[in-house]
This record gives structure tokens, C-alpha cells and sequence, in this order.
């Protein structure tokens, strides 16, 4: 006769696995994060890639809390890292081409062909 086994209640080994454990997956979140990385980058140059960049950080975080919490049944980081950091790079590149932007804009307007203030001509 067999003594009935609590499953639940075994102890794990450190380096295997218990055979009740479920199968390590890839995170889907993370490979979302991935692509929302991805075309915010590529949208980037014309400012439109701030929305989804900031979706990719935004869900990258909480994609990275539920990884942590599943203790190595959800794998996936590196995806993870990538895409937030091409969301960070596509949240640069949008603050770098409205800054240039509104240099540009400055300089069109401020400039208006003038050298500064004109005295009259007795004054030296």
C-alpha cells in the first residue's frame, strides 16, 4: 500500500523543480512591451512616439512586478529590458525634436532681420 502524497506541501530542491510546478512561460506582456518600444521608436522623429513609449514603460512595470512575483515561471526579461529601454530612447528623441523644434521657431521669429535697438544718428 502507498501513502497518499501532499504535493502541495513538498518541499522544493534547491535546482529542481517540483513535478507539480508549472512550465516556466515567455511573457507575452513583455513582448508587448517589446513592440510598443519598437514603434514608439520609429514614430519618435515626428513626436507621435511618446504615447506608445509610454505605454511600453508603464506596462514594462508592471509586466517586471508580475514576473517577480511569479518566482521564474514567467521569463522574458530581456524583451522586457529592450523594450523599455528603446521606449526610453523614443521619449529623448521626442523631447530632442520639440526642443529643436521650438529653437527653430525662436530663431525664425525673434531674428525679424533687425540688429537690436537703433539709436538716432547723434547719438554715439
Amino acid at each position: 500500500m502507498s501513502a497518499a502524497v501532499d504535493h502541495a506541501a513538498a518541499p522544493t530542491v534547491a535546482g529542481r523543480r517540483h513535478p507539480l510546478d508549472p512550465d516556466p512561460v515567455r511573457s507575452t506582456k513583455a513582448l508587448a512591451v517589446l513592440w510598443l518600444g519598437v514603434v514608439g521608436l520609429v514614430f519618435s522623429p515626428v513626436v507621435a512616439g511618446v504615447v506608445p513609449a509610454v505605454f511600453a514603460l508603464a506596462l514594462g512595470r508592471w509586466t517586471e512586478t508580475e514576473m517577480r512575483a511569479s518566482e521564474g515561471f514567467l521569463t522574458g526579461t530581456a524583451p522586457l529590458r529592450l523594450g523599455v529601454r528603446l521606449a526610453r530612447v523614443a521619449l529623448l528623441v521626442a523631447v530632442a525634436v520639440v526642443v529643436v523644434g521650438v529653437v527653430i521657431a525662436l530663431f525664425r521669429t525673434g531674428g525679424g532681420g533687425s540688429t537690436g535697438v537703433q539709436y538716432g544718428p547723434d547719438v554715439n
